[in-house]
Protein backbone atom coordinates (compact mmCIF):
# COMPACT_ATOMS: atom_id res chain seq x y z
CA UNK A 1 0.00 0.00 0.00
CA UNK A 2 1.39 3.42 -0.96
CA UNK A 3 1.12 5.48 2.24
CA UNK A 4 1.96 8.68 0.36
CA UNK A 5 -1.25 8.34 -1.66
CA UNK A 6 -3.35 8.17 1.52
CA UNK A 7 -4.63 11.65 2.16
CA UNK A 8 -7.59 10.88 4.42
CA UNK A 9 -6.97 8.51 7.30
CA UNK A 10 -9.47 7.55 9.97
CA UNK A 11 -8.25 6.60 13.44
CA UNK A 12 -10.61 4.45 15.45
CA UNK A 13 -9.50 3.92 19.03
CA UNK A 14 -11.03 2.00 21.88
CA UNK A 15 -10.69 -1.04 24.05
CA UNK A 16 -12.36 -3.30 21.46
CA UNK A 17 -13.14 -5.80 24.19
CA UNK A 18 -14.38 -7.36 22.04
CA UNK A 19 -14.47 -5.80 18.59
CA UNK A 20 -17.93 -6.27 17.06
CA UNK A 21 -19.96 -5.60 13.92
CA UNK A 22 -20.93 -2.15 15.19
CA UNK A 23 -17.26 -1.08 15.12
CA UNK A 24 -16.83 -2.42 11.60
CA UNK A 25 -20.02 -0.76 10.36
CA UNK A 26 -18.98 2.60 11.86
CA UNK A 27 -15.56 2.31 10.18
CA UNK A 28 -17.10 1.32 6.84
CA UNK A 29 -19.62 4.17 7.00
CA UNK A 30 -16.82 6.65 7.82
CA UNK A 31 -14.89 5.43 4.76
CA UNK A 32 -17.91 5.89 2.50
CA UNK A 33 -19.30 9.14 3.90
CA UNK A 34 -15.97 10.95 4.32
CA UNK A 35 -14.04 9.31 1.47
CA UNK A 36 -11.37 7.93 3.77
CA UNK A 37 -8.50 6.07 2.15
CA UNK A 38 -8.02 3.97 5.27
CA UNK A 39 -9.20 3.38 8.83
CA UNK A 40 -6.60 2.41 11.39
CA UNK A 41 -7.97 0.46 14.35
CA UNK A 42 -5.95 1.42 17.41
CA UNK A 43 -6.68 -0.62 20.53
CA UNK A 44 -5.94 1.09 23.83
CA UNK A 45 -3.15 -0.25 25.99
CA UNK A 46 -3.05 1.78 29.21
CA UNK A 47 -6.17 3.93 29.15
CA UNK A 48 -6.38 6.70 31.76
CA UNK A 49 -10.02 5.87 32.55
CA UNK A 50 -9.94 2.05 32.63
CA UNK A 51 -8.11 -0.63 34.55
CA UNK A 52 -5.36 -2.34 32.52
CA UNK A 53 -6.51 -5.88 31.74
CA UNK A 54 -3.03 -7.33 31.32
CA UNK A 55 -0.63 -8.03 28.48
CA UNK A 56 -2.20 -11.35 27.49
CA UNK A 57 -5.66 -9.79 27.16
CA UNK A 58 -4.17 -6.90 25.17
CA UNK A 59 -2.60 -9.34 22.71
CA UNK A 60 -5.90 -11.22 22.52
CA UNK A 61 -7.80 -7.99 21.70
CA UNK A 62 -5.26 -7.16 18.96
CA UNK A 63 -5.62 -10.62 17.45
CA UNK A 64 -9.44 -10.32 17.48
CA UNK A 65 -9.15 -7.00 15.62
CA UNK A 66 -6.69 -8.49 13.11
CA UNK A 67 -9.08 -11.33 12.36
CA UNK A 68 -12.14 -9.04 12.18
CA UNK A 69 -10.57 -6.66 9.64
CA UNK A 70 -8.81 -9.32 7.60
CA UNK A 71 -9.72 -9.04 3.93
CA UNK A 72 -10.71 -5.38 4.01
CA UNK A 73 -7.88 -3.49 2.28
CA UNK A 74 -9.05 -0.17 3.79
CA UNK A 75 -8.70 -1.39 7.37
CA UNK A 76 -5.47 -1.86 9.29
CA UNK A 77 -4.34 -2.43 12.87
CA UNK A 78 -1.89 -0.26 14.78
CA UNK A 79 -0.33 -1.56 17.98
CA UNK A 80 1.17 1.84 18.78
CA UNK A 81 -0.82 2.35 21.99
CA UNK A 82 -0.55 -1.26 23.14
CA UNK A 83 3.23 -1.26 22.71
CA UNK A 84 3.72 2.07 24.47
CA UNK A 85 3.49 0.64 28.04
CA UNK A 86 2.44 3.96 29.52
CA UNK A 87 -0.83 5.86 29.78
CA UNK A 88 -2.23 6.73 26.36
CA UNK A 89 -3.80 10.08 25.68
CA UNK A 90 -5.58 10.65 22.38
CA UNK A 91 -3.95 14.02 21.69
CA UNK A 92 -0.48 12.40 21.97
CA UNK A 93 -1.46 9.50 19.72
CA UNK A 94 -2.83 11.82 17.06
CA UNK A 95 0.32 13.97 17.23
CA UNK A 96 2.38 10.80 16.71
CA UNK A 97 0.21 9.75 13.75
CA UNK A 98 0.76 13.16 12.14
CA UNK A 99 4.50 12.50 12.27
CA UNK A 100 4.00 9.17 10.48
CA UNK A 101 1.53 10.60 7.94
CA UNK A 102 2.56 14.28 7.62
CA UNK A 103 0.72 14.82 4.33
CA UNK A 104 -2.54 13.23 5.44
CA UNK A 105 -5.67 14.59 7.08
CA UNK A 106 -6.62 12.61 10.18
CA UNK A 107 -10.19 11.82 11.18
CA UNK A 108 -10.76 10.60 14.73
CA UNK A 109 -13.78 8.28 14.85
CA UNK A 110 -15.72 7.90 18.09
CA UNK A 111 -19.20 7.10 19.31
CA UNK A 112 -21.36 10.21 19.74
CA UNK A 113 -21.89 9.23 23.40
CA UNK A 114 -18.19 10.09 23.92
CA UNK A 115 -18.96 13.71 23.01
CA UNK A 116 -20.77 14.07 26.33
CA UNK A 117 -17.54 13.71 28.32
CA UNK A 118 -15.11 14.85 25.62
CA UNK A 119 -14.40 18.11 27.45
CA UNK A 120 -13.04 16.01 30.34
CA UNK A 121 -10.49 14.20 28.11
CA UNK A 122 -6.87 15.27 28.38
CA UNK A 123 -6.26 18.28 26.08
CA UNK A 124 -9.46 18.06 23.98
CA UNK A 125 -8.56 21.28 22.17
CA UNK A 126 -5.39 19.60 20.85
CA UNK A 127 -7.38 16.57 19.72
CA UNK A 128 -9.55 18.95 17.66
CA UNK A 129 -6.44 20.58 16.19
CA UNK A 130 -4.89 17.24 15.24
CA UNK A 131 -7.96 15.62 13.66
CA UNK A 132 -11.47 16.12 12.37
CA UNK A 133 -13.84 14.46 14.85
CA UNK A 134 -16.33 12.00 13.33
CA UNK A 135 -19.03 11.04 15.82
CA UNK A 136 -21.14 7.99 15.07
CA UNK A 137 -24.66 8.54 16.37
CA UNK A 138 -26.43 5.66 18.06
CA UNK A 139 -30.18 5.06 18.25
CA UNK A 140 -30.70 6.38 21.77
CA UNK A 141 -29.19 9.82 21.00
CA UNK A 142 -31.27 12.33 19.10
CA UNK A 143 -29.64 14.47 16.46
CA UNK A 144 -30.72 17.56 18.42
CA UNK A 145 -28.92 16.36 21.59
CA UNK A 146 -25.74 15.65 19.61
CA UNK A 147 -25.91 19.02 17.79
CA UNK A 148 -26.38 20.83 21.13
CA UNK A 149 -23.36 19.04 22.60
CA UNK A 150 -21.21 19.82 19.54
CA UNK A 151 -22.08 23.51 19.87
CA UNK A 152 -21.30 23.39 23.61
CA UNK A 153 -17.89 21.83 22.88
CA UNK A 154 -17.14 24.39 20.16
CA UNK A 155 -17.95 27.23 22.57
CA UNK A 156 -16.09 25.65 25.51
CA UNK A 157 -12.95 24.48 23.72
CA UNK A 158 -12.52 27.70 21.74
CA UNK A 159 -11.35 29.50 24.86
CA UNK A 160 -8.62 26.99 25.81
Amino acid sequence: MNHNAEKRIGIMGGTFNPIHYGHLIIAENACEQYHLDRVIFMPTGYAPHKKFTGEQMTQHRCEMIRLAIEGNEKFSLSRYETEKHSTNYTYQTLHHMHKIYPDSDLYFILGADSLFDFDKWRRPELICQEAVILAAVRDYLTEAKVDTQIQYLKDTLKGE
